[in-house]
């Protein structure tokens, strides 16, 4: 028996009527489930193994492309100092 329908929508009273049966079939679904109170949403439930996917999707690095495009040219470089020396230039009026 399925616990809840195919709108992915469950009212909590059904929620804690039905939590394990909820949950053995949550496992299998790809879509969250959404619970709500008195017609207003309040939570929504996601199988691990949907969430991890989800986290390994999320995680990107946003400097990994120039550390592959400049990592050999500034190793090695003291860039606090080079900053100074800029500002330095920039800013003596002398």
């Amino acid at each position: 028996m399925k616990v809840f329908n195919s709108a992915n929508i469950i009212s909590v009273t059904n929620l804690r009527a039905n939590i394990g049966r909820l949950l053995d079939e949550l496992e299998n679904r790809e879509e969250p489930l959404f619970i709500v109170s008195r017609s207003k949403p309040r939570a929504i439930l996601l199988s691990m193994k949907i969430w991890e996917e989800k986290k390994k999707k999320e995680i990107v690095d946003p400097f990994a492309s120039l550390r592959k495009k400049y990592g050999d040219l500034l190793s090695g470089v003291n860039v606090v100092s080079e900053i100074r020396k800029m500002r330095e230039k920039r800013w003596n009026l002398s």
